[in-house]
């Protein structure tokens, strides 16, 4: 009586294979949608026919049972779903007691209660929907996540035959003036619309994920490293089309990418992902006038890599021991024959191995940050030198000094240039800043900005390389530069041997002179150059025609006849 009346189902079963109930209650009844007289008529009251759609259920309850049973336990207890009359099915939970009652056949009596947990297990469903997600999805992009690439990239390289992909490692070039200049959310904003143009560029086979930070792995068809470049670019190219950052397209979102052909499938991911992420390291954005700047692993960047790390571990006390030295490159003026300027360079005088050229650290300090303090410390030796000039009475020229992309999101750089120009009291009209044109891919806005504030504090603007991009018009629109500085390309034979190179030579230098620009040439190194940049009206030359770079003394022995004491 009192089992009929519980708000429980509860059933009782003779103890055999098919576990047949021998009685329960309405609440059971309910529970499967049959009715009492319909549950004896259909199955004969036998749990194993009633199963009989879903064995799979009913040998976890039997299996329960015997385990139980076998172990000498009191009872038993299961989680299984429970088929209905109208086709569905219920999570039960199963709880059964073994008793000392028998049959009146002699056969062992088995009580149960049956619990309904829907409620719970979709409860549990959605905690592990969400774990999966917290595994397997990165929240940002809603794509993929590092764990699950790995998963899905690995399997595939498994069954893949060698050189079948390439996997490539990306990261926004400047990701975090992004995020200091537009915001956090703007900045995820950008890492959602490069993982949505990956995607929509990857085929079939091929994966794509935001791995971390502002870094994203893509595992590609192997299909030539022209054609992996160029579907990068592409890729890179449709995210900026798909989200303009400042609300003009003058802003563009770039990236660097390294890239390894995977001839060897059976390494492990993290091996993979580690070649990759050296070609990335190693790239140092040289792509000019591209949007991602893509370069491929070879066995010698380990050898690389060991030298830069080499010399990361010494720069610091080389700066302190003064071991970089400044070289002047004269610029020569067309007009009047004379030296009118230098370009300040910087070599590294190394005790141990004799002077080390730019190209084997300057990348380096770029990447680093290191670059920063060189910059300080070149123009602190220019004002010195300019100093030395002015105190010895002899005229002193123009010095021009470089500025690296990283002094560009600093408010207080000027500051630290401006102090050290007070100190040694130089005119700020003997120095100009030499800015790469590549800056005006990057942040116009920002570059004017610092041409504005530079001009406000006396100095002049040189825009280096012009002419090695596709923004030059756009230089020359938009920057209050004092002077272009022409790049090589310009000049080479095929350019001065083309009519039309000459004639956009010809009109570049008249542009420059109606806005008020002087113009420089790099790289002459040939008389038919000079006779060519003296026709069409040049200001200045600077190459090895005239002079390579030299140290201080024979700079001073070249323009002033001895060295100033």
């Amino acid at each position: 009586m009192l089992m009929s009346t519980l708000h429980v189902a509860v059933s009782k079963h003779r103890f055999t294979d098919d576990l047949q109930i021998m009685w329960a209650n309405d609440f059971f009844f309910e529970m499967i949608g049959y009715g009492r007289e319909e549950f004896v008529d259909v199955f004969d009251g036998r749990c194993s026919r009633y199963f009989a759609s879903d064995p799979e259920e009913y040998a976890k309850l039997t299996d329960a049972v015997a385990e139980a049973h076998a172990a000498g336990d009191a009872g038993y207890e299961c989680l299984l779903r429970m088929p209905r009359k109208d086709g569905l099915s219920t999570w039960i939970r199963v709880v059964g007691r073994f008793t000392d009652e028998v049959a009146d056949d002699g056969v062992p009596v088995l009580y149960v209660t049956f619990t309904n947990v829907d409620e719970a297990m979709e409860l549990e469903q959605v905690r592990s929907d969400e774990l999966r997600r917290l595994a397997f999805v990165d929240p940002v992009t809603g794509g993929r996540n590092r764990a699950s690439f790995e998963r899905d990239a690995g399997a595939a390289l498994r069954t893949a035959a060698p050189g079948a992909f390439a996997l490539a490692t990306l990261d926004v070039d400047g990701f975090k003036v992004i995020n200091d200049q537009f915001g956090l959310e703007r900045g995820d904003a950008v890492l959602e619309a490069l993982h949505a143009s990956f995607q929509e560029g990857l085929d079939e086979g091929e994966f794509a994920a935001r791995i971390a930070a502002d870094q994203f792995s893509l595992l590609l068809e192997a299909d030539g490293a022209a054609r992996i470049a160029a579907r990068l670019e592409d890729m890179v190219a449709a995210a900026n089309h798909r989200f303009v950052l400042d609300g003009s397209p003058g802003y563009a979102i770039a990236m660097t990418a390294g890239v390894y052909l995977v001839d060897d499938p059976t390494l492990p991911m993290v091996m993979l992902q580690d070649r990759a992420n050296l070609a990335r390291k190693m790239s140092g954005r040289a792509s000019v006038g591209r949007l991602c700047a893509c370069r491929f692993y070879s066995n010698d960047d380990r050898v690389r890599l060991a030298k830069e790390k080499d010399v990361e571990n010494r720069m610091g006390a080389a700066l302190e021991a003064g071991e970089f030295v400044v070289y002047l490159q004269p610029k020569y003026d067309l007009r009047r024959d004379e030296v009118a300027g230098a370009e300040a360079l910087v070599r590294w005088d190394d005790p141990a191995s004799g002077l080390v050229a730019p190209n084997d650290f300057i990348p380096l300090f770029e990447r680093t940050g290191f670059v920063v303090s060189m910059d300080l410390y070149v123009f602190e030796q220019v004002c010195k030198m300019l100093r030395k000039w002015i105190d010895a009475g002899v005229r002193p020229v123009p010095v021009s000094v470089n500025l690296s992309r990283a002094h560009l999101y600093d408010e207080q750089f000027l500051a630290r240039f401006e102090v050290i120009r007070a100190r040694y009291g130089v005119p700020a009209s003997l120095v100009e800043f030499e800015l790469t044109e590549t800056l005006v891919f990057e942040d116009p806005e920002r570059l004017a900005q610092v041409i504005d504030s530079m001009h406000e504090a006396g100095y002049k603007c040189s825009m280096d390389d012009f002419g090695s991009g596709y923004s030059s018009l756009n230089v020359l629109k938009d920057l209050a530069v004092d002077t272009l500085k022409l790049d090589r390309v310009f000049f080479d034979a095929s350019a001065l041997g083309d009519a039309r190179g000459a004639d956009i030579i010809d009109i570049v230098v008249q542009l420059a002179r109606r806005l008020g620009m002087r113009t420089v040439a790099e790289g002459v190194e040939t008389e038919d150059q000079r006779a060519f940049l003296v026709d069409v009206g040049c200001d200045m030359i600077q190459g090895y025609l005239f002079s390579r770079p030299v140290d201080i003394a024979s700079f001073e022995r070249l323009v002033y006849g001895a060295e100033v004491d």
